[in-house]
C-alpha cells in the first residue's frame, strides 16, 4: 500500500486497512491507527482526490459505519490543512519572487501578510 502508484489498488488496499482496524474496535489504538492512516493518505505521496475519498467512504459505509463517518470528518480536516499549507508556500514563494525583484521588506510584509521576521528569513536564505 506504502508505493501503490494505480489509485483503484491503492483505495483497495485503504479500505481493506480501514476494514482490519475495525476489528480491533472502539479502543483508542483503533483511532489512533485511523488517524495516522488518514495522515498518511493525505500525503504529498498520494493525490488523493475527494472523489476518491467519496468512493473509499461509500464502501465503508455498510460494513464499518462509524469508521466511514470518521473518515469523511478526517478528510475534511486534512483536505483543510493541505489549502492552508498550499496558501503559506505561496505565501513563501510570492514573498521569494518581490525579494528577487528588489522590494523592500515592508512592502512584501504588506502584500503577502508574512511577518517581518519570516520576510528576512527569506531574504537570507
Amino acid at each position: 500500500m506504502i508505493n501503490e502508484t494505480d489509485m483503484n489498488i491503492f483505495k483497495n488496499q485503504l479500505v481493506q486497512a480501514l476494514l482490519y482496524i475495525k476489528e480491533l474496535g472502539k479502543s483508542r489504538k483503533a483511532s489512533e491507527y485511523l488517524y495516522t492512516m488518514m495522515r498518511y493518505v493525505y500525503s504529498p505521496q498520494h493525490d488523493m482526490s475527494e472523489a476518491d475519498m467519496k468512493d473509499v467512504v461509500k464502501r465503508l459505509e455498510n460494513t464499518y459505519p462509524e469508521g466511514s463517518e470518521v473518515v469523511m470528518t478526517l478528510a475534511e480536516i486534512y483536505k483543510e490543512k493541505g489549502k492552508e499549507e498550499g496558501r503559506e508556500d505561496t505565501k513563501l514563494e510570492i514573498a521569494s519572487n518581490l525579494l528577487s525583484l528588489g522590494l523592500p521588506v515592508e512592502q512584501i510584509v504588506k502584500a503577502t501578510g508574512l511577518s517581518e521576521a519570516e520576510v528576512e528569513e527569506i531574504r537570507d536564505r
